[in-house]
């Protein structure tokens, strides 16, 4: 019961001071919700640690498809240290840990092969309406010849002979 209480008087103050009504789905030791560009909270930008001891995860670039590969394993990294902490004091003492880790990956940059830091996006259409990232890709690789998808070279025509 008492944790109902604590849960249910968190959920009120986050709604007095947001004025964004809230539903409780889950139970969570700590939670981080990421800025907006208003610097307000985005709701469906967070990661925390539930009381089962698992990290819920939502709308990070490690969980996108088109995240470089460098940039995804450096937030697994992040997440497994910060999945450890159950408390903000835990979170605290844990810092140093991950400051490490970032230091480990900004320094590594400077060796990275390139292929790691590659954003892979999947083009759905040949023909866009509007000026885009997707557009822009699709007109580069039409100068080039080389159908947007293909792998390892495979030219319009679908042979390696132009």
């Amino acid at each position: 019961m008492g944790d109902w209480r604590a849960h249910s008087e968190l959920q009120g103050a986050v709604e007095r001071e947001t004025g964004i009504l809230t539903e409780v789905f889950d139970s969570y030791d700590w939670i981080t919700f990421l800025p907006m560009a208003d610097g307000s909270g985005a709701f469906n930008r967070y990661f925390g640690r539930l009381d089962t001891g698992k990290m819920k995860i939502r709308g990070v670039m490690a969980r996108k498809g088109d995240t470089p590969e460098y940039v995804s394993r450096m937030q697994k990294e992040l997440f497994d240290i910060l999945a450890k902490a159950r408390s903000l004091d835990e979170l605290r003492m844990i810092k140093p840990r991950t400051q490490e880790v970032r230091a480990k990956y900004m320094d590594g940059l400077r060796n990275v092969d390139a292929r790691e830091l590659a954003i892979h996006r999947r083009v759905s259409r040949m023909n866009y309406s509007r000026r885009c990232a997707e557009a822009s890709a699709v007109q580069a690789y039409q100068k080039t010849w080389i159908t947007p998808g293909s792998r390892d070279g495979d030219r319009l025509c679908g042979n390696r002979c132009c």
